[in-house]
């Protein structure tokens, strides 16, 4: 198994910070990889939890859009 590279860090608390979440909530996205810290993760796990966060952003940008 490949290890999660350093751009894919990077963009996990990019999209972290995006979509605003909360420590706990983090924790408990990561719990769903079987893992504490996102340098646990493997490159394939690492690639479904950026869409995962990909995903809420959008669905926060569409949110946000529907109520101006």
């Amino acid at each position: 198994m490949e290890s999660i590279t350093k751009d894919q860090i990077k963009a996990i608390h990019t999209l972290k910070s995006k979509v605003k979440l909360s420590d706990d909530h983090y924790e408990a996205l990561l719990s769903k990889y079987e893992v504490a810290s996102s340098k646990e993760l493997t490159k394939q796990k690492a690639s479904f939890l950026i869409v995962e966060l990909l995903e809420m952003n959008r669905k926060q940008k569409i949110k946000r859009v529907r109520s101006e």
